[in-house]
């Protein structure tokens, strides 16, 4: 009877371990899962790290919002607190896809599409889409980076005419963007800043004289020294005209048949 007995407890023994393994097997499952799907990390585990607060943004135009922690988008609200910003309203990136390595995740945003003027703002990031709770709300920066100069091209058209195109940034601050031709002291024309095209015809509406053509924007934003773009030039050359064919001569009339003689 003691002999088997002593088998009984054994087996109720590892009966018992067996349990505990699987239930400790059961609670690494949502652990594991968690650390699999970066999307899914508590905000609390999340840490903004770059922009610092008050920071001075400068260099070329763009942002880069860095957070300690793994997050697959993020989303960035930037409000602009100063005089120097104009009366533009807040500008947000919504749910931009994050690059992830060595557990921290970042975006670089675009300062030129959409335009951002230099200034005051506020900082708000937020893990994921716009409503979520943010990692940081209001967190003060300046941003003063080098805006792109203006651009412009030139290119002759079919018919002696010259195609300007160009682009200079659209910014709350900016005036109307003038094109010069070099050598002369009005503009051709005058356009809204963003992207521009201009076709330079002759005065009567056809191909301009022959000769180079230099071409110039300039651009001038409000408490700011006028920026001018690159110099373009197209040349304009003289139409080819095929001379007009001769007329096709006049048809050689047929001579008088020969009489037939007298019978």
């Amino acid at each position: 009877m003691t002999r088997p007995r002593h088998q009984g407890r054994a087996g109720v023994r590892g009966m018992v371990m067996a349990a505990v393994a699987a239930l400790l097997l059961l609670m690494a499952v949502p652990t594991y899962a968690q650390t699999e799907s970066p999307s899914e990390l508590p905000t609390e585990q999340l840490t903004l790290v770059a922009p610092e607060p008050g920071e001075t943004v400068g260099g070329e135009p763009f942002l880069n919002v860095t957070v300690d922690g793994e997050v697959e988008l993020l989303t960035v609200t930037l409000t602009p607190t100063g005089p120097d910003t104009g009366d533009a309203g807040p500008t947000t990136w919504a749910e931009q896809e994050t690059e992830r390595n060595d557990g921290q995740s970042s975006v670089r945003l675009n300062l030129i599409d959409p335009a951002v003027a230099n200034g005051d703002y506020s900082l708000t990031v937020v893990a994921g889409a716009l409503d979520a709770p943010p990692l940081v709300a209001d967190q003060p920066i300046v941003l003063d980076v080098d805006p792109p100069a203006p651009w412009v091209g030139a290119r002759l058209r079919q018919g002696g005419q010259i195609r300007v195109s160009g682009h200079a940034l659209a910014l709350p601050d900016s005036q109307p963007v003038e094109l010069y031709r070099l050598g002369t002291a009005k503009p051709l024309a005058t356009f809204e800043p963003g992207a521009i095209a201009f076709d330079h015809v002759g005065t009567d509406g056809g191909g301009l004289e022959p000769g180079t053509y230099s071409y110039r924007l300039k651009v001038t934003r409000a408490g700011a020294e006028p920026e001018t773009s690159n110099t373009a030039e197209a040349t304009s050359t003289p139409l080819e005209v095929a001379p007009p064919e001769p007329p096709d001569p006049d048809p050689t009339p047929d001579p008088d048949p020969t009489p037939d003689p007298d019978p």
